[in-house]
C-alpha cells in the first residue's frame, strides 16, 4: 500500500538568510524527486506567514513549480493578534506549522525547513513500513552551497563543515528541520505548543519532550539529512549558536515548564475559528471569524519567562528533574542567569547517562 508524507514547511516573501526561495526550491525538487523513487506520494503544505504587503506572496510562485501543493497566508493582522505585545516576534514558525499540520492530508506529516536535503538511508526508511506511535528523526549536517559540487549525497558530505550528532532519545538537536510521524500522532500531541508566543527557539524540542510524557510514543533516528548554512543559521551542537537573531526570542526560556502541554481544541488556527479565503486554485487564506476573541488562546507568557534568580534555581531542579525520569540522565546544570539579555549559562553539552 502506497503511503503518502505530507512535507509541511513555511516561509515568507522576504528572502530571509539570502537567497531563501532559491534554497527551497532546489530542496523541495531534490527531496520529492527522490521520494518519487521510491513509491512514496507527497504533498506540499506551505504556510506563508506575515508576508511583506505589496511584494508578491511566495506561495504564488511555489504553486507554479509544483503540482503537488497547497498554500496558506496568514496576513499581518492574524500574525498582530496572535504575537500581541511582543514586537520581537516578526515570525511565528510553529504557529504556522500548525497551521501546516492541520490541514495536512497525508499518513504521515514531515515537519521541516526550507533549505535540508534528506539522505538516503532517511529516504529509505521513509519508504519501509512505518509506525503509526513514533516520531522519526535524523541527525544534521551543514553544509557550505558553495562547496557543492553536485547534488549527490556523496558531494554534500564533502561540502559538510560541521556535523550536529543526537546523543540520546527523543533525539531533539536541530528537530526543527525533521520531526516526522503519523497524522493520528500528530493530532494527539496536539502540534506544537502555542500556549506561548515571546520564543520560537526549543519548541521544536518541546514537542518531543512533551510526548515523553506518554509512554506509548516511540522515537527513531533514521539517517541524516543536509542542511544549506546561510546568514543566521543556528550552527553547533544545542547550547552553542552563533549568528542568534533576537526573533527567535530568548535563548533560554522555561521549556521544561508545564511538560506534557495541552493547546486549545482550535490549535493550527482550525477551521472552527477562521475563514477561508480564495487566492487562487492553491493558495488560500485564512482570517480570523469575526466572533473570535483572540483572549480564547490565554496565553501565558509569562509563566515561561526567567525573572528572578529564584526562578533559575526551580527550573534547573525541574529541569534535573525530567531529565532523570524520562531519560535516566544526570545533568550538571549550573543555575546563573543574566537578567540583561534574559539567558544562562547552561551548558547541555554536560549531559551524561546515569
Amino acid at each position: 500500500m502506497t503511503k503518502k508524507i505530507s512535507i509541511v514547511l513555511c516561509g515568507k516573501n522576504d528572502n530571509y538568510g539570502g537567497y531563501f526561495d532559491e534554497r527551497l526550491y532546489l530542496t523541495l525538487k531534490y527531496n520529492i524527486k527522490e521520494f518519487k523513487k521510491r513509491g512514496i506520494e507527497t504533498e506540499i503544505v506551505f504556510v506563508e506567514w506575515n508576508p511583506i504587503p505589496d511584494i508578491p506572496l511566495l506561495s504564488t510562485k511555489l504553486e507554479k513549480k509544483f503540482k503537488n501543493i497547497k498554500c496558506f497566508v496568514i496576513n499581518a493582522d492574524e500574525h498582530l493578534r496572535i504575537r500581541g505585545p511582543h514586537t520581537h516576534m516578526s515570525f511565528l514558525e510553529f504557529f504556522a506549522k500548525n497551521v501546516g499540520i492541520r490541514r495536512a492530508t497525508g499518513d504521515y506529516i514531515l515537519c521541516t525547513n526550507a533549505d535540508v536535503f534528506y539522505g538516503k538511508k532517511a529516504l529509505d526508511a521513509m519508504a519501509e513500513p512505518l509506525d503509526d506511535n513514533t516520531f522519526y528523526r535524523v541527525e544534521r549536517n551543514d553544509i557550505r552551497f558553495s562547496e557543492l559540487e553536485a547534488l549527490t549525497e556523496k558531494a554534500m558530505k564533502k561540502a559538510t563543515f560541521n556535523h550536529n550528532p543526537c546523543h540520546h532519545s527523543p533525539y531533539t538537536d536541530a528537530s526543527g528541520d525533521f520531526t516526522m510521524g503519523s497524522r493520528k500522532l500528530f493530532m494527539k500531541i496536539q502540534g506544537y505548543d502555542e500556549n506561548m508566543r515571546f520564543v520560537k527557539i526549543h519548541k521544536d524540542t518541546r514537542i518531543l519532550f512533551s510526548a515523553l510524557c506518554d509512554d506509548s510514543i516511540k522515537y527513531e533516528l533514521i539517517g541524516e539529512m543536509y542542511h544549506i548554512d546561510h546568514q543566521g543559521s543556528a550552527v553547533g551542537t544545542t547550547g552553542q549558536l552563533t549568528n542568534y537573531r533576537e526573533t527567535n526570542g530568548p535563548y533560554q526560556w522555561k521549556y521544561f515548564l508545564n511538560l506534557p502541554y495541552t493547546n486549545r481544541p482550535f490549535w493550527g488556527m482550525a477551521d472552527e475559528i477562521v475563514d477561508t479565503i480564495d487566492i487562487s486554485e492553491k493558495t488560500k487564506r485564512l482570517v480570523f471569524k469575526s466572533r473570535f476573541d483572540i483572549e480564547e488562546y490565554n496565553f501565558d507568557d509569562k509563566a515561561y519567562m526567567f525573572v528572578e534568580q529564584e526562578d533559575m534555581t526551580d527550573y534547573i531542579k525541574l529541569t534535573r528533574k525530567f531529565y532523570k525520569e524520562k531519560m535516566g540522565i544526570i545533568l550538571n546544570l549550573p543555575p546563573r542567569i543574566d537578567r540583561k539579555n534574559n539567558e544562562h549559562d547552561v551548558d547541555q553539552s554536560s549531559e551524561g547517562d546515569e
